[in-house]
């Protein structure tokens, strides 16, 4: 098992009565790479993303090809496509997509969100259909892609709420 904790890193769990330290510092998302479980991911803060491919023994940094201008959230959404290995999305006002685990990123949308300081907050993907994207924001928008991300368009509205997570019923 991979955990992500606040201030204390990514912690890995291989049986037994303790958690092994991973990576350091800030970590907001873990998670292992479909079919291969020494290559396990994780975020940091802002653009902060991190691939181990042994294990948890070491962490570089990737993500050098998001526009580090972009707005973020401090934990901002990585995850990844289901049975695409090595495909992951992550959130700025952009959605960004990269199918080479991570060493290179491209733009799949532009500002999803209503401008100034909002972000996109919650990235989803529907189980039954891993071209299915959903993207929630910081200030109270869903969209959907039903193409690869190539295509958004706004789902039912919601009220002023920031969007914390999406999940997608599985059928």
């Amino acid at each position: 098992a991979v955990g992500a904790t606040q201030d204390n890193g990514t912690i890995l769990y291989s049986g037994g009565f303790a958690w092994n330290q991973g990576r350091l510092g800030d970590s907001g998302k873990a998670f292992y790479e479909t079919f291969n479980p020494q290559t396990i991911y994780a975020s940091g803060h802002y653009f902060d993303l991190f691939r181990s491919d042994d294990g948890g023994n070491t962490w570089p940094l990737l993500a050098q090809s998001i526009d580090s201008t972009d707005r973020v959230q401090f934990y901002a959404p990585f995850l990844p496509v289901p049975d695409q290995p090595g495909t992951l999305l992550f959130g700025t006002q952009r959605v960004w997509w990269s199918g080479d685990q991570g060493n290179h990123w491209a733009a799949l949308s532009g500002d999803l969100t209503g401008g100034g300081f909002a972000t996109i907050s919650a990235l989803g993907i529907a189980p039954s259909s891993p071209q299915v994207f959903y993207a929630g924001t910081s200030d109270s928008r869903v969209l959907v892609s039903g193409d690869g991300g190539r295509s958004w368009s706004p789902a039912a509205p919601l009220p002023n709420r920031f969007t914390t997570s999406i999940a997608i019923h599985p059928l």
